[in-house]
């Protein structure tokens, strides 16, 4: 397949000697780098095909879709808007199967400006701004975003990315009911289609439906095996509901694609604690390291919580190092802000509702 693919790119590169404004070719050869992920070679590539034709729809379609990628969402945006500026060209009318190209190139344009509109908003555009002035922001960016995703249902009603799309705006306003009914619209439409499925999952979490998110993030994983969030919610719902052996597996995953996560460390330790407590104790150990890693990384880092201590402490006494395990415990008591020292005078109170567990363990083996 490498050799098949190297030798189609060497035919195009022929192609291009000869005909430098061959646009299909840049846009082949852009698109196989996309597909490798080396965006900014492809984005290169595609600026070339509009330096040959700037009216190329495929052209700005994929520059939007890059710039996207790479985060440059003002550049996003103008690509998109672009394809709507396009004069009507020759030869773009609806086919006897009833395709419509200019009709579909005008959706895709509005979804792009829908997905930047929305991506700013969810992603704390100016977080440094005042609370009030960035809702404000986040207001008009959803507003916007959901605006363009109407349009596309208005033109085509059958449109799963915009349906999908008022979905996720209506949540991120709080709007449960009607963002359920949307992405059911999108399902019902599309049966395997992931990003829907996931939003009915995270919408089930809210009501507490275990059963229900669990099946919504299954098939996502079914149509994305490697989602790492489905995936790390997969681990934790199963653990969470007493299902060890079924987190585990997909708990050893998210650690294999995501190791610095030490939030999915601790949950592995946890499934791993009855049948494999060395296995679970190394988990921990990771989770430990990991923290403060990013605490010496960043003094604001979020900080080991004591259980975290207390479980690996309690496994290292286990194993009959009774040494490590009351320098975990010690740990812990001290991260419930507690103070040993002060406990031995025989006046402490107690911080935090873990806080008498883990001192109850430190004096067994104290004992």
């Amino acid at each position: 397949e490498l050799k098949k693919d190297s030798e189609a790119q060497t035919i195009y590169s022929g192609i291009l000697e000869n005909t430098p404004d061959h646009v299909e070719c840049h846009l082949r050869i852009a698109a196989n780098k996309f597909a490798k992920g080396d965006l900014l070679d492809a984005l290169e590539e595609a600026k070339k095909t509009l330096e040959t034709n700037k009216e190329s729809a495929d052209a700005l379609a994929m520059v939007g879709c890059l710039q996207m990628r790479l985060q440059k969402l003002t550049e996003a945006h103008g690509a998109f808007e672009g394809i709507r500026k396009l004069p009507p060209q020759e030869g773009r009318k609806a086919d006897e199967k009833g395709f419509d190209p200019q009709l579909h190139y005008d959706a895709y344009a509005m979804l792009g400006m829908a997905n930047v509109n929305f991506y700013t908003a969810t992603k704390e555009y100016g977080k440094h701004a005042e609370p009030a002035k960035l809702k404000e922001q986040e207001n008009r960016y959803l507003s916007n975003a959901l605006s363009y995703y109407e349009k596309v249902l208005q033109k085509q009603p059958d449109n799963i990315y915009a349906a999908n799309g008022v979905g996720a705006v209506l949540a991120q306003q709080g709007q449960y009911d009607e963002a359920q009914k949307f992405y059911t619209t999108a399902v019902t439409l599309v049966e395997d289609y992931a990003l829907a499925h996931f939003g009915l999952a995270q919408l089930a979490l809210r009501e507490k439906k275990v059963k229900a998110a669990l099946a919504h993030f299954e098939r996502v994983i079914a149509t994305f095996p490697d989602n790492l969030d489905a995936i790390k919610a997969v681990g934790s719902l199963n653990l969470a509901t007493g299902k060890a052996d079924k987190a585990l597996k997909s708990l050893e995953q998210a650690t294999k694609q995501d190791p610095v996560d030490a939030d999915t460390w601790i949950e592995l330790g946890e499934a791993l604690e009855m049948e494999k407590p060395a296995e679970a104790l190394n988990a921990y150990s990771t989770a430990i390291k990991l923290f403060r890693s990013q605490a010496r990384e960043d003094p604001d880092a979020p900080s080991a919580p004591p259980a975290l201590f207390n479980n690996a402490g309690v496994l290292q006494d286990f194993q009959g190092k009774s040494e490590e395990a009351e320098e975990l415990l010690t740990s812990a008591l001290t991260a419930t802000g507690s103070s040993l020292e002060v406990m031995e005078t025989g006046s402490a109170t107690l911080v935090g509702e873990d806080a008498a567990t883990i001192a109850f363990n430190l004096a067994i083996i104290k004992e």
